[in-house]
């Protein structure tokens, strides 16, 4: 339990820094219910997904999914990939994306397991109706 806590302590403080300066070259995408903010998550030009957040009380409803699919859309990229944690993991599972190897990742000494994950890429949607359809 104490390594838990270590974990959660480690990914709760954030890097301002490396927030602004990463945000300033990503696409991103919040999601809000009834003007609450209940989901943030952020994709590279590339296609790494690098954060994906969803508060716990509007957790399985679809929202991941939404942002997900969104960012996708919006990132023309050969191929997508992330990090995904432990319980993340079956998410990205059942949105295409395969276990490619794990990885020990560490945060602020802490160390961890996650997985490095693809999906294949796909064409360009310019079409804004089709990105409206999700929402």
């Amino acid at each position: 339990m104490k390594k838990t806590i270590h974990l959660i302590k480690s990914w709760s403080e954030i890097d301002w820094d490396y927030w602004d300066n990463s945000l300033k070259n990503h696409l991103a995408i919040v999601s809000e219910k009834n003007k609450v903010i209940v989901g943030f998550s952020d994709m590279t030009t590339t296609g790494f997904l690098d954060r994906l957040f969803v508060h716990h009380d509007y957790q399985n409803q679809g929202i991941a999914s939404q942002m997900l699919q969104y960012l996708e859309l919006k990132t023309p990229a050969e191929q997508y990939s992330t990090y995904a944690s432990i319980t993340a993991k079956p998410f990205f599972e059942r949105n295409g994306y395969k276990l490619v190897k794990e990885n020990i990742a560490k945060l602020r000494g802490e160390a961890f397991l996650n997985y490095y994950m693809t999906k294949d890429g796909i064409v360009h949607v310019s079409d804004d109706e089709s990105i409206k359809s999700l929402f």
